[in-house]
């Protein structure tokens, strides 16, 4: 039986229990056959689905079906020793995280996406299982836990989670996702933005869930931008791009940000001296095929060899619909180094 509240949603299932919560906010079912479609809009809260005494969980990705059974881990430490994990330890600095290590964690979306079209988790016990399906969500990350690096990891169970604004993730993931080159001072709050989950719910038995989850897969695609080389002798290998013969360089997939910034490159000025402008006039930048003009603002900020780097800004530019960004060299042995800084206007 299932019991619904304005704000829980509670089911056992064989030796499973679902629970469902949100925070404050309301949780609205419709029954539609077998099925139980679920809407939330998220308040101050991620919502969850926490699963008990699961024996296997499989999720339906964009490039694998990932399947494990749910074994609970715990840290190689005697009990006598009295000590706890310690998730945000001063020494971790994994580049993904936000000085965090969360090491409960299954499966997260910005690393493996859903399925476009089988969005779906399963949970097993027996020969039943808990189908969660159709999944519709803007959230930034979505989590599979065994909350044992959390503070309150019991009763042991597995949590899927949906977070706006991922706390564990390092700020510019957390804002722009995997694989843009964008760098700002401050990164913008996810957690403003509007949020909404929709999902089916669904009792079954095992081989029907498998079954929900059979999918062709795709190939891999997290939301990066791409960076691609038009010309001959352009090296994109690491943060250093050099146009040893005249040519152009384009990123594509950029995310897209509300409000107006200037764009800030690092390119290469000189070939002569620290001061020098002999390569001043060899660039054009393009957003979004329109082309935009650039002021130099300091030189030298970086050589190797006879080749000086300085900051060039272009205009304040509306970023909102940002697709593309070019930078074209018409001489040989230009260079850009580095990301795309961010200044708001």
């Amino acid at each position: 039986s299932i019991s619904i509240t304005p704000t829980a949603l509670r089911t056992p299932w064989g030796s499973m229990l679902c629970t469902v919560h949100a925070g404050t906010a309301e949780i609205l079912t419709h029954q539609n056959g077998n099925k139980l479609e679920v809407t939330i809009h998220p308040k101050e809260a991620a919502p969850e689905i926490t699963i008990l005494n699961a024996e296997r969980w499989t999720i339906s990705g964009r490039t694998a079906l990932l399947s494990d059974h749910a074994i609970r881990r715990h840290f190689p430490f005697p009990a006598e020793t009295n000590y706890t994990w310690d998730r945000s330890m001063s020494w971790i600095k994994v580049p993904l995280y936000n000085e965090v290590a969360p090491t409960g964690r299954l499966w997260e979306s910005v690393m493996e996406p859903l399925h476009p079209e089988r969005p779906a988790v399963a949970f097993a016990a027996g020969d039943k299982a808990v189908l969660i399906s159709n999944i519709q969500s803007t959230a930034s990350n979505i989590v599979l836990t065994d909350r044992t690096d959390e503070a309150n990891p019991e009763p042991y169970g597995l949590t899927l989670r949906f977070y706006g604004a991922d706390p564990d993730l390092n700020p510019r993931v957390r804002a722009l996702g995997l694989g843009q080159p964008w760098t700002m001072e401050t990164y913008p709050d996810r957690a403003a933005a509007p949020q909404e989950l929709r999902f089916s719910l669904t009792l079954i038995n095992r081989d029907e869930a498998d079954a929900a989850v059979t999918a062709e897969r795709l190939p891999v695609d997290r939301g990066d931008a791409r960076l691609f080389a038009h010309g001959k002798n352009i090296g994109l290998a690491g943060d250093l791009r050099w146009f040893i013969e005249p040519g152009t360089i384009e990123w594509t997939h950029l995310a897209a940000l509300p409000g107006r910034y200037r764009i800030r490159l690092e390119l290469r000025h000189s070939e002569v001296s620290a001061e020098g402008t002999d390569l001043d006039d060899a660039y054009e930048v393009r957003v979004n095929g329109a082309p935009v003009p650039l002021e130099w603002t300091q030189r030298n900020t970086f050589a190797t060899g006879n080749a000086h780097f300085g900051y060039a800004l272009t205009p304040a530019v509306d970023l909102s619909t940002i697709k593309t960004l070019s930078i074209a060299a018409s001489k040989p042995w230009c260079g850009q180094l580095g990301g795309l800084w961010l200044m708001p206007e």
